[in-house]
């Protein structure tokens, strides 16, 4: 039985690294790439959120059977994942068009450096603007100083506003970064906008920013492996600043049990294997079509739907507290599906059949001077590669939003004054 659970870890690490590996060869990019990067950086969370967590809060550790049935179901969804991603990318290479310069969905502009950049602080404007009205209810100063906090307790009600500050701010950064050339303007801009994502109390985005800054590094041939580590370690002594304004400060265990995300997937199928807790059959996957209507437009809106049909089971009213605990691995496709939820899911999935033609069409001849001077590029890139762009905004939503910025964008660039 032990050596059964030690290949199931070793599968379910095999299968983690197998698209980053694959789809670097496929489009032939160096070590360090826009692919390659991010996983490397979030490699120690992955590791913290997959074993840290459970060696420390479950009893039995990585032996317990319930651990090892979510890690089982992760690796199936993952080689379900890699799968249809070799599917799609056998289909797109069939297709004469698939390419970024034959393909105009959006009417093609020229690009303006210096307008570019007076875009940026537009969108800087707009963050501050939507910032403010974020923390209307907890004061603005009280956010400022305590930022998690706000995050986790003040974030009801302006969920928009939240989703609206980041991609404005991501815009700005994105852009900045792209177009100022000398590398001191670079480390300051990257200083500046990390200081404006901590305020935003998200562990998640201050490690996407970070990621995105190493990934224009390394575009614009800035980036040696030592750098690289030191940003790593930024990173961790970033998330880990956040993490003690909300929590003991000298109390490292503490931060361990953060990572809980498969001793919860293993409690899950602890209860639904003792007959405990039924599958939903659809309900969690039809009732995420709530998170399309903002709580400020229909303030009865339930607090109870999607993944958290699941949370209600274990905390109830934690989520209207709004305190949902994450569940690690395709818990949400199982508790609806059973096996075929999470066997399937990956195959029915429209977002993630765009995410990849639109990865796809990027990364197909990738260059940086194409990305600044093409705004079809400019387009792919933004959308593939901005920090946390468009999160807590869903899908289809994002692309109609982000259709309307682009065209924002072009109009911009084409005024005469």
């Amino acid at each position: 039985m032990v050596l059964l659970f030690v290949a199931n870890i070793a599968a379910y690490l095999f299968l983690s690294v197998f698209p980053v590996y694959y789809q670097t060869r496929y489009f032939r990019l160096g070590l360090l790439n826009p692919i390659s990067i991010p996983f490397i950086v979030s490699l120690p969370i992955l590791l913290l959120r997959t074993f840290g967590g459970p060696l420390y809060l479950l009893s039995d550790g990585l032996f317990d059977p319930h651990y090892q049935y979510a890690i089982f179901m992760t690796s199936l969804s993952a080689l379900s994942s890699i799968l249809f991603m070799l599917c799609l990318f056998r289909i797109f290479r069939g297709i004469k068009w698939m390419s970024v310069e034959k393909i105009n969905i959006v009417p093609k502009f020229y690009i303006r450096r210096h307008r570019m950049l007076t875009l940026s602080v537009v969108f800087l404007f707009a963050f501050f603007a939507l910032f403010f009205l974020l923390t209307k209810e907890f004061g603005l100063l009280n956010w400022v100083l305590n930022p998690r906090y706000g995050y986790q307790f003040y974030r009801t009600g302006v969920g928009h506003v939240y989703a609206l500050c980041i991609s404005s701010l991501s815009i700005s950064f994105t852009l900045a970064l792209i177009y100022f050339r000398r590398k001191i303007f670079l480390y300051l801009i990257f200083t500046f906008y990390m200081i404006l994502a901590f305020m935003l109390g998200s562990k998640t985005l201050l490690l996407s920013f970070l990621v995105y800054f190493v990934i224009v590094l390394s575009f614009k041939k800035k980036l040696s492996i030592l750098s690289f580590l030191v940003f790593v370690g930024m990173s961790f002594a970033a998330l880990y600043a956040n993490f003690i304004l909300s929590s003991n400060p000298s109390a490292i265990l503490d931060m361990i049990m953060y990572f809980d995300y498969y001793s919860n997937s293993a409690l899950y199928f602890k209860e639904y294997f003792s007959g405990k807790i039924d599958l939903f059959y659809g309900q969690i996957f039809v009732s995420n079509l709530w998170n399309y209507i903002p709580r400020a437009f229909f303030p009865d809106k339930p607090y109870v739907y999607g993944i958290t049909l699941v949370n209600e089971y274990f905390w109830p009213g934690a989520a209207a507290a709004t305190h949902t605990p994450a569940f690690g691995g395709p818990v949400a496709a199982y508790a609806d599906f059973g096996v075929w939820g999470v066997l399937l899911f990956p195959f029915f999935s429209i977002s993630s059949a765009v995410s990849l033609m639109l990865n796809y069409l990027l990364y197909k001849d990738l260059r940086f001077d194409t990305v600044i001077a093409s705004s079809n590029r400019l387009l792919l890139y933004i959308w593939c590669l901005a920090p946390s762009f468009m999160q807590f905004i869903p899908f289809p939503i994002s692309i109609i939003s982000f259709l309307v910025l682009y065209w924002f964008i072009g109009i911009f660039n084409r005024l005469t004054y």
